[in-house]
């Protein structure tokens, strides 16, 4: 019997020293990690995490910027110093709106709406007509270029200069009202715009850009106040009207002061003639 004892005994220290060791060569080979046997656990898909990113809105084909919109669907930004410090003005840089007919407004935001981005507008097809608002005193390069169903664009009092390229390949427009405050029409302004017929440019234009008119092969210029704009035409090769050329327009003036001097001469002298023939006759 004690042999028998000591045989089973010696068999469970064996077995326990060759579990310890088994145990110790799992733990080096996972490096001493411990593990969870639990299937229901390891079934689990690991969680993924989103970043959390603020959305983008890509107002055309050049840049990406984080943006505000309006109930219209102008899309706008707080304008600033360019050192970060806020203006308290308002840039508009795009448009997710659905109305064929845009107003740019004076105030969005409580802030004034001074500028117009560049390429804001670019290739917008359903867009009809655009009426800029007063406030706006800047526009940036082909801000409406490309526009294939624009028709007209009326633009603000505070608008001295068209940027180059602002309405190129807007094959469909037909009328465009330039303000009295314009001083410049940049490079290839109205290249393209293959149904203009008419155009009148205020007497306040100092400088046309190169070819701003290129394409334009049914455009007439009304120069009848801008003896500039007269020359450009005929340098050019661009329509200008007969009868509103600037010097038809300066000659009509000439002759309407002429005629009303003569009239004023005769209501002056007529009477004297007639009161003195009068005295001869006594």
């Amino acid at each position: 019997m004690k042999w028998a004892k000591f045989i089973v005994i010696a068999a469970l220290t064996v077995s326990l020293m060759s579990c310890g060791v088994l145990t110790n060569k799992y733990s080096e080979q996972t490096g001493g990690q411990d593990y969870e046997t639990n299937s229901s656990e390891k079934s689990k898909p690991a969680k993924k995490t989103e970043p959390e990113t603020a959305p983008v809105t890509v107002y055309n084909p050049y840049f990406e910027v984080v943006a505000r919109e309006t109930k219209d669907g102008i899309l706008y930004l707080p304008a600033d110093d360019g050192f970060g410090n806020p203006t308290g003005d308002i840039i508009v840089i795009g448009y997710n709106g659905v109305s064929q007919n845009v107003k740019i407004p004076a105030i969005i935001d409580g802030g004034n709406v001074t500028s117009i981005g560049e390429g804001a507008f670019y290739g917008k097809g359903n867009i009809s007509t655009i009426t800029i608002s007063d406030s706006v005193t800047e526009i940036g390069r082909a801000a409406f270029s490309t526009c294939p169903n624009l028709t007209a664009v009326t633009f603000g009092r505070g608008i001295t200069a068209l940027p180059p390229e602002l309405l190129r390949g807007c094959k469909v427009l037909s009328s465009v009202k330039l303000p009295e405050t314009l001083t410049l029409i940049g490079d290839f302004a109205f290249e393209g715009c293959l149904r203009l017929e008419s155009l009148y440019i205020p007497a306040s234009v100092t400088e046309i850009g190169f070819d701003a008119f290129m394409g334009c092969e049914w455009l007439t210029l009304d120069v009848s106040d801008n003896e500039h704009a007269a020359s450009y035409a005929e340098e050019n090769k661009i329509n200008a009207d007969p009868f509103f050329t600037y010097s038809a327009q300066r000659g009509r003036i000439y002759a309407v002061v002429a005629a009303g001097v003569l009239i004023a001469a005769a209501m002056l002298v007529i009477p004297v003639f007639l009161r003195r023939k009068k005295e001869g006759a006594r």
